[in-house]
């Protein structure tokens, strides 16, 4: 799946555009407006933080049901939303928006979060990796499986 170049030129490089584009409904719509200074400073905040988590994903090392994800999240993100239907599942999945304004990290392993998995006990969190946009399960060796 080729992502289009334009989604690599939104809100999250750019968090003062004047609208929010969601690519898979292509509904144009503005953001809802900050309700006080405090959430306007944390929004500038997240789409820095967003921007920087952004540029260093790389798709080369994404499979194809991955960049699915990574593009449901990133469009959820885009209109402010806080979870998203997994494209495989249909699960719902919170977003790396919620997680930031959750302040900390809940100790559940979750696919998008911003605290590098901080609270998660050591067992778990040994069991998961980055894949560059978001965090899954490591691979098993199947080939050791049994020999240990």
């Amino acid at each position: 799946m080729k992502l289009p170049s334009v989604i690599l030129i939104n809100r999250s490089y750019f968090p003062n555009l004047a609208f929010s584009y969601n690519y898979s409904t292509k509904v144009q719509k503005p953001p809802p407006p900050p309700q006080n200074e405090k959430q306007r400073k944390m929004r500038e905040e997240f789409w820095k933080r967003e921007a920087e988590l952004e540029s260093k994903v790389d798709y080369a090392k994404l499979s194809k049901e991955e960049k699915e994800i990574h593009l449901a999240h990133r469009t959820a993100v885009e209109d402010y939303h806080f979870t998203y239907d997994d494209p495989e599942t249909g699960l719902k999945v919170i977003t790396r928006l919620r997680h930031f304004l959750k302040g900390t990290c809940c100790g559940n392993a979750c696919r998008h979060c911003v605290y590098d998995h901080e609270n998660v006990d050591r067992e778990r969190r040994e069991k998961r990796t980055f894949n560059t946009a978001f965090w899954i399960d490591k691979e098993e060796d199947e080939d050791l499986e049994g020999w240990a």
